[in-house]
């Protein structure tokens, strides 16, 4: 995947996590929703597609 691409990739995931953000706050004040399980677990996949695609970002800078 190219430097545009991952980057594109990189902002629209960050862009998910800005828009579930009051369900991870409402689960922090003790109040989860019933599909907190699933959006937590779903938060945490795109962390992790996140973390991978800026480490291939990264390893296009060292080329």
């Amino acid at each position: 995947m190219g430097r545009q691409k991952l980057e594109a990739r990189i902002n629209a995931l960050k862009s998910k996590l800005n828009e579930t953000d009051y369900k991870a706050i409402k689960a922090y004040e003790g109040h989860p929703g019933p599909d907190w399980a699933e959006m937590k677990a779903q938060r945490a996949a795109w962390r992790e597609e996140i973390d991978a695609a800026q480490r291939q970002l990264d390893g296009l800078a060292n080329e």
